[in-house]
């Protein structure tokens, strides 16, 4: 519920960041230089509807995606826990956060590859099915695992910086001590939503260039190498790299950061919100809260 109720709020910003990262692989630069540009070609184009394209694909991708992750997180650090009560080192937190983001993204990774294509590609008609048989003709099952390598050197990292930086500020804003049920369904949404936000941002500032890469490499792109036609020049990590580096410089890495952050901010504060507070109201009892992934230890 978290991951689908925050990515259906933030899916305009969403929509606006893809379309530039992938512009240059699409030769539509010319359309979507800025974020008001890009969002009025949407409109002109699309209309309003048209910055939820993808928005069921995507909900059905996330949900998966966002509980793995959390009972994923939430498990490991029991398991470095143990029986000691202790509390969590931020090397220990970004253990448990990169194990749940490689989870979470190994079962979500083919539904990302289908967003993706649905966002950017004109060709597939906004339909799930064209979409998936376009991308099967291309290259069968691996096509839905384009920037797999990417998506994990990008993901892993950003969950892993995430709930740590989640985890750090909130235990030391409520100093890691027991609360009741009751305390911790009275706490003020507001701090987390604050939390969330800042440690999204932190997170997607370290990371975005592998998030650009992983999207250039799931991007339909046809393009002329030694005067014959090469389907996607993105064909692997270290390639999407040099060919990013070589035709845009090292500001082509960050193409789309803006609309990102003002993705991330309130997706990551809504995501954590709206967990916690789910978390808080269903778990039976209080406990120490050591500044977990939920709210009561």
């Amino acid at each position: 519920m978290a991951g689908a109720l925050a990515r259906s709020t933030v899916a305009p910003m969403d929509r606006i960041k893809i379309l530039m990262q992938v512009a240059h692989v699409q030769k539509t630069s010319h359309l979507y230089p800025t974020m008001s540009k890009t969002a009025q070609h949407i409109v002109k184009a699309e209309g309003i509807v048209g910055f939820w394209r993808g928005n069921l694909t995507n909900c059905v991708r996330v949900i998966p995606h966002a509980a793995t992750q959390f009972v994923t997180y939430d498990k490991i650090k029991i398991m470095l826990i143990g029986d000691s009560h202790g509390k969590l080192s931020v090397p220990q937190r970004l253990l448990a956060g990169s194990l749940s983001g490689v989870a979470a993204a190994s079962v979500t990774q083919p539904l990302d590859v289908l967003r993706v294509r649905l966002q950017t590609d004109p060709e597939v008609k906004g339909s799930v099915v064209n979409a998936a048989r376009a991308m099967w003709n291309e290259g069968g099952v691996i096509a839905f695992y384009k920037g797999y390598t990417p998506a994990m050197l990008s993901l892993a990292p950003f969950i892993a910086v995430n709930f740590a930086t989640f985890d750090t500020l909130k235990g030391l804003y409520y100093s890691n001590k027991s609360y009741s049920k009751q305390e911790l369904k009275d706490r003020n949404p507001l701090v987390v939503l604050s939390l969330g936000a800042i440690s999204g941002i932190v997170a997607q500032s370290i990371c975005y260039p592998l998030d650009t890469v992983r999207r250039r490499m799931q991007t339909k792109s046809t393009v002329i190498v030694d005067g014959k036609v090469s389907l996607n020049y993105y064909r692997n990590t270290p390639t999407a790299f040099l060919t990013i580096l070589r035709e845009e410089g090292v500001k082509g890495f960050y193409k789309g950061m803006v609309p990102n952050a003002l993705k991330v901010m309130p997706n990551n504060a809504l995501r954590f919100a709206i967990y916690e507070t789910l978390k808080n109201w269903l778990e039976v009892g209080g406990g120490k809260d050591d500044g977990g992934g939920g709210g009561g230890g």
